[in-house]
């Protein structure tokens, strides 16, 4: 799996940004961010320790492979990724 074509997921925390690779999450629950229509709240439930809130483009689009081809759906359309091992 990618998030535009990276196996981090990045957003905005406060004023600054920040990248989690996907190693590092169990689960990511997305919503609306309020009335920001181009950005989406995301919830990282982190393998080891403390949730982090993200705001992400709501256009970022996630890919993945599946036993029937390639996928590919954005961010505003999802409401959470579990990440198993």
């Amino acid at each position: 799996m990618t998030a535009g074509g990276d196996t981090n997921l990045e957003g905005e925390i406060g004023r600054g940004r920040l990248r989690v690779p996907f190693d590092n999450i169990g689960r990511i629950r997305l919503e609306p961010a309020g009335e920001d229509r181009d950005r989406i709240k995301a919830e990282v439930v982190l393998r080891e320790g403390e949730p982090v809130t993200l705001l992400v483009r709501s256009s970022t689009t996630f890919y993945g492979q599946t036993p029937s081809g390639a996928y590919q759906i954005r961010a505003r359309d999802l409401k959470s990724i579990d990440f198993t091992r």
